[in-house]
C-alpha cells in the first residue's frame, strides 16, 4: 500500500509539474526595504540608508531596531581624555554626558559633576566608597562580575543612597552591614 501511495504521489508531481511556470520566468525583484530617517534630531548620512545588503543594514548604527534610549552607542561628539589617555567624558547621542570612572578614582566626584539624565560609567575594579546619587543621575558598571562597590562594613551607612529617578546596573554591591531597625 505504501509503495502504491509513493508511486501515485510521484506521478502527480510529474504530471502537474510539467504545466508549472519555471523559476527563471519570474522577474527578479530586490527586497530592499524603504527607510525614512526623520524625527531623529540629528544629521543623518543618507548614503548609509541606501545599502544593497542585509549585512550592511544590520551592522549600521541607524536601525529601526536600535533603542533610542541607548546612551552607549558610538558618537561623533567631543570626547575628553585625561593626560594618561583615559576617556573621562563624552556626549551620548541623546545629548547627555557619560562620565567615565576608573579604579582608583572617586565615583562620588563624577556623580557630583553630573546633571539629570547623565550616566556615570564605572569601569572594572573594586571601589571602596559610599555613594549618594543625585536626582536623575544613573550609575552603570562596565561588568557586573568585575565592577565592585565595597562598603567596608561601615556601621549605619548605606553603600548607595539613590535620591530619586536613578538607574543602577552592572555593578556588584558588597560589604554592607545590617542597619538597625
Amino acid at each position: 500500500m505504501a509503495l502504491f501511495i509513493a508511486i501515485v504521489f510521484c506521478w502527480d508531481q510529474v504530471v502537474f509539474g510539467e504545466g508549472a511556470t519555471p523559476y527563471d520566468a519570474y522577474p527578479i525583484q530586490t527586497a530592499q526595504p524603504a527607510t525614512n530617517a526623520t524625527g531623529t534630531g540629528q544629521d543623518v548620512d543618507l548614503s548609509r540608508l541606501t545599502s544593497n545588503t542585509t549585512t550592511d543594514f544590520l551592522s549600521s548604527s541607524i536601525s529601526p531596531l536600535s533603542s533610542p534610549q541607548s546612551s552607549f552607542q558610538q558618537t561623533d561628539h567631543p570626547k575628553i581624555y585625561d593626560e594618561t589617555g583615559k576617556l573621562r567624558s563624552e556626549l551620548a547621542l541623546d545629548g547627555q554626558t557619560i562620565r567615565h570612572v576608573y579604579e582608583g578614582d572617586a565615583i562620588q566626584e563624577a556623580v557630583d559633576q553630573s546633571a539629570v539624565g547623565d550616566t556615570v560609567l564605572v569601569h572594572a575594579g573594586t571601589y571602596h566608597s559610599h555613594l549618594v546619587l543625585k536626582q536623575g543621575v544613573n550609575l552603570k558598571g562596565e561588568d557586573v562580575k568585575t565592577t565592585i562597590i565595597h562598603g567596608d562594613y561601615a556601621f549605619n551607612a548605606p553603600i548607595i543612597r539613590a535620591i530619586g529617578d536613578n538607574r543602577i546596573e552592572g555593578v556588584t554591591v558588597t560589604g554592607a552591614r545590617e542597619l538597625p531597625g
